[in-house]
């Protein structure tokens, strides 16, 4: 199973720079938020990828900024449901 972190930044370009500057991550960009404000990216980091999400409070019931999430990558996720 590959699991996925997910990170919540208020300003994601000045935490994908931080973020490559800091650690060697290459931002990945969704190619129809590349000319547009950033929404949602992630970065790659050796052999693995971080989401990174933008700060929306008045979506989410509040500020999420620096809290983290995991995401875990099933195969089946209606016997995976099942099963839990």
């Amino acid at each position: 199973m590959d699991v996925c972190p997910c990170l919540t930044y208020r300003d994601i370009g000045a935490a994908l720079k931080w973020l490559a500057d800091a650690f060697g991550a290459k931002p990945v960009v969704p190619d129809d938020q590349r000319n547009e404000a950033i929404g949602n990216a992630a970065v790659a980091y050796r052999d693995g990828m971080v989401l990174i999400a933008a700060e929306r409070p008045e979506e989410l019931h509040g500020s999420h900024t620096g809290n983290g999430w995991v995401y875990p990558a099933v195969d089946h996720l209606d016997s995976h449901y099942e099963r839990t």
